[in-house]
C-alpha cells in the first residue's frame, strides 16, 4: 500500500496534526482567524502583553531578583522576535496550539530551560571560536 515508510509516517504525522488542528480549534470555540497570518498576529499580541505584564512585574522586583530573571527576559524577547519576523506563518497548527494557552512565552520559556543545553552550548561554542578566528586573522594583517 506505502512505497515505504516514511510515506507512511508522513501520512500518519498528517493525521495526527489534522486532528489536533480540530482539537485546538474547538479548545477556542472555532473562533479562530482566517488567515496563518491573522493567527500569528493574535499570537504575537498576545505574547506582546504577556510580556508587558512580565515586564511590570520584573521591574517591581529587587535588583537582584531582576538580575537573576535577565536571562529569561532576554530569552522571552528572543522569542518575540521569533514570532514577529513571519518565519512561523506555515505553522497554522502550533500556532493554534500556543493561542489556546494563557501564556505562551512561558511555555516556550519552560520548553527551553528543559533542554539538555547541548544546542545552545554548541552555539557558544561556535560563536567564541569565530570570535576568536576573526581576532586571528586581524591580528596578522
Amino acid at each position: 500500500m506505502f512505497e515505504n515508510l516514511s510515506e507512511h509516517l508522513e501520512e500518519e504525522h498528517q493525521k495526527s496534526l489534522n486532528e489536533l488542528a480540530k482539537t485546538v480549534a474547538s479548545m477556542l470555540g472555532n473562533k479562530t482567524p482566517e488567515t496563518a497570518a491573522d493567527k500569528l498576529d493574535q499570537l504575537i499580541a498576545k505574547a506582546e502583553e504577556e510580556q508587558k505584564e512580565y515586564k511590570k512585574w520584573l521591574l517591581a522586583q529587587p535588583t537582584e531578583k531582576i538580575l537573576d530573571y535577565a536571562f529569561e527576559y532576554s530569552l522571552r524577547e528572543d522569542f518575540l522576535n521569533l514570532l514577529e519576523e513571519g518565519s512561523l506563518e506555515d505553522y497554522s497548527v502550533e500556532i493554534d496550539a500556543l493561542l489556546s494557552s494563557e501564556t505562551p512565552l512561558a511555555n516556550m520559556v519552560e520548553k527551553f530551560e528543559n533542554r539538555d543545553g547541548t544546542d545552545y552550548a554548541h552555539v557558544l561554542e561556535t560563536v567564541f571560536f569565530e570570535a576568536a578566528e576573526e581576532k586571528i586573522i586581524s591580528c596578522r594583517k
